[in-house]
């Protein structure tokens, strides 16, 4: 699995990173965070974005790319709990409504932690990896100093 936004850090901080994969979940989280939502905007539009996204993730999970589906899970959920009941016109908003999303909500609490599981396995598996290719590496470079000598 390709890491998400490597390109943000040089070679010897990727090499860092991929080696800790408890740092590399927490990352990942982080930059899941929900945006405050602009009271401006109705909220009907909110519903439509939560949807899309609930959608999204679940497609993203359909192709394995297990990190983006999980930060848009944790986006999602933190959307509709934390975010989305401060907008002005919440008490509004359909029982219907309330009701899909409460069941959408439920999925994606699972889906997230079942992610969660699959990607630290992947980033341990990585990191292992990582270590073996370094071993082998400083070892070879031993070897070629003591032929060369």
């Amino acid at each position: 699995m390709m890491p998400v936004f490597m390109e943000m850090y040089d070679a010897s901080e990727n090499l860092k990173f991929i080696l800790d994969p408890i740092t590399r979940l927490c990352n990942l989280v982080d930059m899941a965070r929900p945006q405050p939502l602009i009271s401006n905007i109705p909220i009907p539009r909110y519903c439509h974005i939560l949807h899309e996204m609930y959608e999204m993730a679940n497609m993203y999970v359909n192709e394995q790319n297990f990190e983006r589906a999980l930060m848009l899970y944790l986006r999602f959920i933190g959307t509709l709990v934390n975010e989305l009941p401060k907008h002005r016109n919440y008490e509004n908003l359909p029982w219907n409504e309330k009701e899909a999303f409460n069941c959408q909500i439920t999925h994606a609490m699972n889906a997230t932690e079942f992610l969660k599981r699959k990607i630290l396995a992947i980033y341990e598996e990585e990191a292992i990896t990582m270590k073996n290719e370094l071993a082998a590496q400083e070892k070879m470079g031993f070897e070629m100093t003591e032929n060369c000598c």
